[in-house]
C-alpha cells in the first residue's frame, strides 16, 4: 500500500513540474506519454489520475491562435471502453452531438484518422462565426474533435479549436496530436 501511494505521489509531482520542462504521464503499466515543453505554448495539466486519465490544455502564447485539449485515457482489456473501431466512432459521435445546435453542420461527419490502429475525427463549424472575416479573441470558427488508439492500453481524445482548417499550422497541430501514437 505504501509503495502504491509513493508511486502515485511521485507521478503527480512529475506531472505538476510544469515549469521545469516536459510532462510525463502514465496511462497504464506499459504506456507513458511525454508532453514536451514548447516555449510558444502554455501547457496546463487540468487533471491527472495516474493509470486512469489526464486532461491537458494547450494554448498559444504567440503566433498561430488555437486552443487544444488532450484527453488521455487508460483503456486496458478490463476496461475496454474504446477497444474497437465501433466504440471509438461512437465516442466521437456522442461527444460531438451537444455542439450540433450551434454549428453549421446538420450532422456529424466523422472521418478516419491515419494511425496504426484506429481513430476518427470530425470538424464542426461555429454557426455565428462561419462568415466572420475576423473572430473575437478566444473564439474560434472550427472545432476538430476526435479519438484514436495511441497504444494497446491507451486512447487519446482531443478537441482542437482554430480559425482555419486548411493551413500548415493546423496540419502541424494535427501531426502533434497524432505523434503520441506508440
Amino acid at each position: 500500500m505504501e509503495k502504491r501511494l509513493l508511486a502515485t505521489v511521485a507521478a503527480l509531482l512529475s506531472a505538476c513540474a510544469l515549469h521545469a520542462g516536459d510532462i510525463e504521464i502514465r496511462m497504464s503499466l506499459n504506456d507513458i506519454f511525454e508532453i514536451k515543453n514548447n516555449p510558444d505554448w502554455t501547457i496546463t495539466v487540468d487533471r491527472y489520475m495516474p493509470l486512469r486519465l489526464a486532461d491537458i490544455s494547450i494554448i498559444s502564447k504567440k503566433g498561430y491562435d488555437f486552443d487544444l485539449k488532450l484527453y488521455f485515457k487508460c483503456d486496458t482489456k478490463d476496461l475496454a471502453r474504446f477497444d474497437t473501431r465501433e466504440k471509438a466512432l461512437k465516442s466521437v459521435l456522442d461527444s460531438s452531438k451537444p455542439y450540433l445546435p450551434y454549428c453549421v453542420e446538420k450532422a456529424i461527419a466523422p472521418k478516419p484518422l491515419k494511425v496504426k490502429r484506429f481513430g476518427f475525427y470530425a470538424v464542426l463549424t461555429d454557426k455565428k462565426l462561419a462568415k466572420a472575416e475576423k473572430t473575437p479573441p478566444g473564439e474560434y470558427k472550427y472545432m476538430t474533435r476526435g479519438l484514436y488508439r495511441t497504444a494497446d492500453d491507451s486512447v487519446l481524445g482531443f478537441s482542437l479549436m482554430t480559425n482555419d482548417i486548411d493551413s500548415k499550422d493546423y496540419e502541424k497541430l494535427l501531426e502533434y496530436i497524432l505523434a503520441f501514437e506508440k
